[in-house]
């Protein structure tokens, strides 16, 4: 990552020169280099690193002098246990390097200092494009596996999120590494910013003599030292929050009127995902605990007792086939599940006398004699429910209670408090194998764990709101809710803590799924049924009366 002018190298190193010689403190050092960089250089450091936990240091196995001084390279985290990097990282001309000869190191936006959020990672496996040949710049782009997963803490180490799609051209977006202050000059001792903006794909044809299809350029016309440099290659370019391009290193740094290069990442989405081991389809997800085991600490059978089907009130061809949600028994008389599951796009709620109820039977496909199958009297979506826009809840009332002498029926317990980042919950639902096939006929159970709401929403942005929770299963992730799962209960610690309401896709690589806290909603649950209960009340002191009127008038 270069610096501006040598002026500016110059005050970089009499600040660390003058730190070095000072009795202050590290972290008011490194703030105060901070702050002296922001004013003198397009290179930065933010006050707070925002990007860098996404970003890890790729070097040979043993240092020379100092830690830090075998860093070569960068990659990006995209799973616990897969970075994205440049094949060049990763090769030694055509030839793949050892293994064993590298160590990918995270958590450390200072590149010499190993603290206690420093994870070195040896590496398993390397998987390079099978079309990249060196010195071309196309298909230059590697997965390495590591070793053992990483744990995200959503500070020091953080997976990013791919684009779906390129980068528009003048779009601004963030280099992050720790790549030469100039050519052949000094490692970045902490991570460096900068800020550049992609260009036309005609242009970068003109100014970068290898330029081909796959490829990205970005850069800062009025300031063309604002660029990458050795030791940035592999490094991600961010755009949106989002892994865009992998820095590719050529000959030159600072070049006028020559920009940075990059591999466009959208491109190789495909290929990254399928040599990640994940695909978009919903085929691994299935757990199916067998009778009699645990899960989380509760049995099969127990979990089992909570769930219902909800359908509509005529199977089609066999039993069962008409199951579209799933619901939480709360109470004898009440269901909660996701408001989408009652109420359409224009608003329309689902009239009660369509819908039916049935529990009692883990096995969706079979009517058992435990099997009981209850119509619904009311159904009361939340009063500001629209769709995507939070809120996703409803209550449906029976007209019946659950019958009170069927042990495979039981009621859970409602959150008393909000869940907390790794808490460890299950998820319990019908869900399809794959995107399009048939309905799981056994309940499928997932392990999942809460992830940080600040995680969820850098994920989802706008359309994650203050009443919602994601999870994710970072050990396995190709772990995923699909369709039939649509109002399913997430319990945490034999509670219900969330109402699965919509994930972007099912099976889709590295994106959680999105719950209703439910624990938000207490309140309103609360004084729903309360007020239906005082509706049934009503009624009944009125039948009361009649009957002893008409009596009193026979008397």
């Amino acid at each position: 990552m270069l610096f501006s002018s040598k002026l500016n190298l110059f005050v970089y190193m009499l600040i660390i020169v003058l730190i070095n010689l000072s009795q202050v403190s590290t972290e008011e050092n490194l703030t105060a280099l901070s702050s002296e960089m922001h004013k003198h250089s397009p290179v930065y450091r933010p006050h707070t690193h925002t990007l860098v936990k996404y970003v890890v240091s790729i070097r040979t196995r043993n240092f020379d002098i100092v830690f830090g001084d075998n860093h070569y390279c960068a990659g990006s985290i995209i799973a616990p246990n897969k970075v994205v990097t440049a094949a060049v990282c990763v090769n030694k001309g055509n030839n793949l390097i050892n293994v064993e000869d590298i160590v990918v190191v995270a958590g450390s936006p200072v590149l010499f200092d190993q603290t206690s959020a420093t994870k070195i990672i040896n590496v398993s496996n390397i998987i390079v494009h099978p079309k990249y040949k060196y010195p071309k710049f196309e298909y230059n782009i590697a997965i390495v596996v590591l070793l053992e997963s990483l744990i995200m803490d959503g500070i020091y180490i953080d997976t990013i999120h791919m684009v779906h799609k390129s980068p528009t051209p003048g779009t601004e977006c963030t280099v992050v590494g720790w790549g030469r202050v100039f050519y052949r000059g000094p490692f970045a001792y902490e991570a460096l910013y900068v800020d550049l903006y992609v260009w036309l794909p005609e242009i970068c044809t003109r100014r970068v003599r290898r330029f081909k299809v796959g490829l990205l350029c970005a850069g800062d016309k009025n300031d063309y030292e604002k660029d990458t440099c050795s030791a940035d290659a592999g490094g991600p370019l961010i755009c949106n929050n989002r892994l865009a391009g992998v820095a590719l290193f050529d000959l030159s740094c600072g070049v006028p009127n020559y920009p940075g290069v990059f591999t466009d990442v959208s491109l190789f989405r495909d290929w990254i995902e399928t040599n990640s081991g994940t695909t978009d389809n919903c085929a691994k997800i299935l757990p199916i605990l067998r009778s009699g085991g645990s899960f989380r600490g509760m049995t099969r059978e127990a979990m089992a007792k909570f769930v219902v089907s909800i359908r509509s009130q005529r199977a089609k061809a066999y039993f069962g086939d008409n199951h579209y949600c799933v619901g939480t028994l709360i109470a004898r008389n009440y269901v909660v599940t996701a408001a989408h599951c009652v109420m359409d796009m224009n608003r329309i709620i689902t009239r009660p006398n369509r819908l039916m109820l049935v529990a009692g039977n883990p096995n969706r496909l079979s009517e058992e004699k435990s099997t009981v199958k209850l119509l619904v009297d009311k159904v009361i979506p939340h009063e500001q429910f629209v769709h995507t826009k939070g809120f996703n809840i409803a209550l449906l009332k029976l007209k019946t209670d659950f019958p009170k002498d069927n042990d495979d029926i039981g009621f859970i317990s409602i959150a008393e408090h909000s869940l907390i980042a790794g808490t460890n919950c299950t998820m319990i639902g019908w869900s399809r194998i794959a995107p399009k096939s048939a309905v799981a006929a056994q309940l499928v159970y997932k392990n999942l764990q809460i992830l940080d709401k600040s995680v969820c929403k850098n994920i989802y942005g706008d359309e994650f709101y203050d009443d919602m929770l994601c999870a994710q299963d970072y050990s396995n992730w190709s772990i995923y809710p699909c369709h039939g799962d649509a109002g399913a209960p997430l319990i945490c610690n034999g509670a219900l803590c969330g109402i699965y309401t919509w994930k972007d896709s099912c099976g889709k690589f590295n994106y959680p799924t999105v719950f209703t806290e439910v624990f938000d909603y207490r309140s309103w649950i609360h004084s729903i049924s309360k007020a239906h209960k005082h509706i049934i009340l009503k009624r009944n002191l009125v039948l009361i009366v009649l009957v002893y009127g008409i009596r009193l008038l026979y008397l």
